[in-house]
């Protein structure tokens, strides 16, 4: 495993939203509610779990703008702790991170957990897409500076410039399971770009370019066009300026936390 440079962190700004509950930055703790490797620079700039029945950020770097998302005890993650449901309707979290995940040429690690559920027979009357986004950077532009969804399994795709797909264009992260805890991680070193499906390399790229650092919300389950996942999700992390794995390694080691 590689852990070249320091995480940067930025407190985010606080959102106020009528149609959301927003969760702020808060005073606790959350690093001493559940036993974390005591590296706490492994936790990244944002790690999203639940604790205690809520949806938090561990790191308390960021205030979440929680749509609809609720805590579930149904399904249990990987650690035996309750996950993230998300209704594949109207459901996501959004972070409003006054530019921390605007990447350029930065090293950086996103990876989290998700448990995906087959939509019911009815899903084109509940409105719930096939295709379904997990993480989005979104912006105004046709193209967004990162987006993770499936297509031809679960894909990746990155822009330099907002008009097209020029550093990842549907880069391949893993077939996707139903009913199944997945985990799966985007890792770029210098300019190599890495994904894996539990722990195994499933795709390598080379690229120099920035990702579009334009500012805009970072969203988990859902993008600007609607596409929203319908299944649970458990701690994602997003760590910028760390590359944590280069090469392949195992999901449940202790830089996850189990």
């Amino acid at each position: 495993m590689a852990r070249l440079s320091r995480v940067y962190r930025t407190s985010s700004k606080s959102t106020s939203d009528k149609k959301h509950s927003t969760l702020s930055r808060s005073r606790t703790n959350y690093k001493d509610s559940r036993v974390f490797n005591k590296d706490s620079t492994l936790l990244g700039d944002l790690f999203i779990t639940v604790i205690d029945n809520e949806i938090v950020d561990v790191t308390n770097n960021n205030s979440l703008i929680i749509s609809r998302v609720i805590p579930t005890t149904d399904i249990k993650d990987i650690s035996k702790e309750d996950s993230i449901y998300f209704n594949g309707i109207d459901t996501n979290i959004s972070i409003d991170n006054d530019g921390l995940f605007n990447f350029g040429v930065e090293d950086f690690t996103i990876d989290w957990w998700e448990y995906k559920l087959i939509p019911p027979e009815t899903y084109k009357l509940k409105q719930i897409s096939t295709i379904q986004s997990s993480i989005c950077k979104n912006t105004n532009f046709s193209k967004y500076p990162l987006l993770i969804r499936n297509t031809a399994g679960q894909c990746i795709y990155l822009s330099s410039n907002g008009e097209k797909y020029d550093i990842a264009l549907e880069k391949h992260i893993g077939d996707i399971e139903f009913n199944m805890w997945t985990h799966w991680a985007v890792v770029r070193c210098n300019n190599n770009f890495y994904t894996y499906r539990n722990g195994i390399v499933k795709n390598i790229w080379l690229s120099s370019d920035p990702i579009d650092s334009t500012d805009g919300l970072l969203t988990i389950g859902a993008d600007a066009h609607g596409n929203n996942f319908y299944g649970c999700m458990s701690n994602i992390r997003i760590a910028k300026g760390q590359a944590l794995w280069t090469e392949e390694f195992s999901p449940n080691s202790e830089e996850l936390f189990y």
